[in-house]
């Protein structure tokens, strides 16, 4: 079976180990039910849920099997260096800097339904220049994508529906 590629603790409830060989790490199982068998012997069904973490003791790497039974815990390590990684540090900056000069509250004051974007649309603009085309890529590669989801659609439908009392406003 496939393994999930994180760490997680073992569970501490309904849980056996089976070992292969010597220099293996223990299989985990999920005990599904405990009963007797006809003769009277105490009989378990079990289901393999990962194996013993080499690296980390009481830690295992689970398999797909695992959520079946298990929710995932939140403090789950992943063993795989992640595929990319979100620009922070600029758009964070340009964000406080916006707060700091008073930026934000106008535009909540003028803009309140569209303010996030607006300025998330702003620092953009400030990175990467006044053309929209690449807008969406630009919020997904970054940590403004936990905030808001945008496009160049999305641009263009929030510039449309800017007034023009509301551009003097702000």
């Amino acid at each position: 079976m496939a393994m999930l590629n994180i760490s997680i603790p073992i569970p501490t409830e309904r849980i056996t180990y089976k070992k292969d060989g010597p220099d293996k790490p223990r299989r985990v199982y999920h005990v599904e039910k405990r009963y007797r068998n006809a003769l009277g012997t105490p009989t378990a069904k079990e289901v393999a849920i990962g194996k013993e973490d080499p690296t980390r003791p009481g830690w295992m790497i689970p398999n797909e099997r695992f959520t079946e039974f298990y929710p995932l815990p939140v403090d789950a390590i992943s063993l795989t260096p992640p595929q990319e990684v979100l620009a922070a540090g600029h758009i964070a900056l340009l964000w406080q800097r916006a707060e700091a000069i008073g930026l934000t509250k106008a535009l909540q004051q003028v803009f309140p339904l569209q303010a996030q974007e607006l300025l998330a649309m702003a620092i953009y603009m400030v990175c990467e220049g006044n053309v929209m085309m690449n807008l969406d890529l630009f919020i997904r590669e970054s940590l403004l994508s936990t905030r808001l989801s945008l496009n160049s659609q999305r641009s263009s439908e929030l510039f449309a529906q800017i007034s023009e009392e509301q551009r003097f406003r702000f």
